[in-house]
């Protein structure tokens, strides 16, 4: 059987250079990369470690760290014996599809079936206990508790989550931010289709970069309806299937995904009963509004907080914002779409 550090090349990023051998030993724990943060995930038992590894590979964008040449800057330890609980600090934030999130003096817990996590935000480690249960759970909880987990500890390393889906073409990036439901997945997928490509679907992850902020995708594959799976059959196939929400890749001959990008765009969709879309420009004070929303995270800290908002604040400076009202042919007319968006960027 092959060793937990044995990297699986089709669900490995493209930009991975860690070559590991099928003789190195279970007990070696990988090194991943996201948005140039190096993190150690670990299980005490080698085989749920293994396992533990080939999901983290599935669900998000990652790259692998050689272990030789840096430590870990970040952490998560998980074993087989319960030894995470909510103490009496404890401050319930979050109760909802099967995940529970308290803020404690100390950091937060997350609790999933299957699996409690305590992130102590400040020395950026994470050591709770994970079942075996866990790995039968739905992709879809899988990734809110190991995302949850992973946004918390990045933060003190100054890249900040945004819930908006991702895409890129001929050095632009376009940054879709908005609600569950409000279209995003749509209108990503119907930009993708006339030549953008893809960076992420429901999260990306901003970073201070030289010269900007960067977009940094980090979820693989994207949610939708099995409406919208079928409007776009000639781009995705099907991984997973959760009650009324699929899960679904892109082919890999219709779009060659980025992994990172600079907005320049950014689009804040709501679903109108109208046959043509329509740009309405928003003003700085208005962007930086709307993209507080969806920032995941915004007042863990006061510190954080402030670093953040300088991000949100540099992030819109150097982009144009609008609110998108999406018309029908999003699904229609999706080169009309095309058209307006590159517009409207050239204006």
């Amino acid at each position: 059987m092959k060793s937990s550090v044995t990297l699986d090349n089709r669900l490995n990023a493209p930009n991975s250079t860690s070559a590991h051998t099928d003789t190195e030993t279970a007990t070696v724990h990988p090194r991943f990369e996201v948005g140039g943060v190096r993190i150690a995930i670990e299980h005490d038992a080698p085989q749920q470690s293994e396992k533990l590894h080939r999901l983290w590979r599935e669900l998000f964008v990652v790259s692998a760290a050689d272990p030789a040449q840096h430590a870990a800057l970040l952490r998560i330890h998980f074993s087989s014996e319960r030894g995470v609980n909510f103490g009496a600090d404890a401050k319930l934030l979050c109760d909802a599809s099967g995940l529970r999130v308290a803020r404690l003096e100390s950091g937060f817990v997350l609790d999933c079936r299957g699996a409690r996590l305590h992130i102590n935000t400040t020395d950026g480690v994470g050591h709770g206990d994970l079942q075996e249960s866990f790995f039968f759970l739905p992709s879809d909880q899988q990734r809110r508790f190991l995302l949850l987990a992973l946004v918390m500890l990045i933060r003190r390393h100054q890249r900040f989550a945004l819930h908006a889906g991702g895409i890129a073409r001929a050095g632009q990036g376009c940054l879709i931010a908005g609600r569950s439901g409000s279209g995003k997945t749509t209108l990503g997928l119907s930009l993708i289709q006339q030549g953008w490509s893809y960076l992420s679907d429901d999260v990306v992850v901003l970073r201070e970069g030289l010269e900007g902020i960067d977009a940094l995708g980090i979820n693989r594959g994207l949610g939708c309806t099995p409406q919208t799976a079928e409007r776009f059959q000639q781009l995705l196939h099907c991984r997973d299937r959760i009650g009324e929400k699929w899960i679904m890749q892109l082919n890999s001959n219709t779009s060659v995904p980025v992994t990172d990008c600079r907005p320049n765009l950014l689009l804040f969709p709501i679903i109108g009963n109208r046959s043509d879309s329509r740009l309405i420009p928003l003003g700085p004070c208005e962007a930086v509004n709307e993209l507080i929303q969806f920032s995941a995270g915004i007042m863990t800290s006061h510190e954080e907080a402030g670093r953040q908002l300088q991000i949100l604040n540099r992030l819109v400076a150097q982009s144009r914002a609008f609110r998108m009202i999406a018309g029908r042919d999003v699904i229609a007319c999706p080169e009309r779409v095309d058209d307006l968006i590159q517009n409207s960027t050239e204006a």
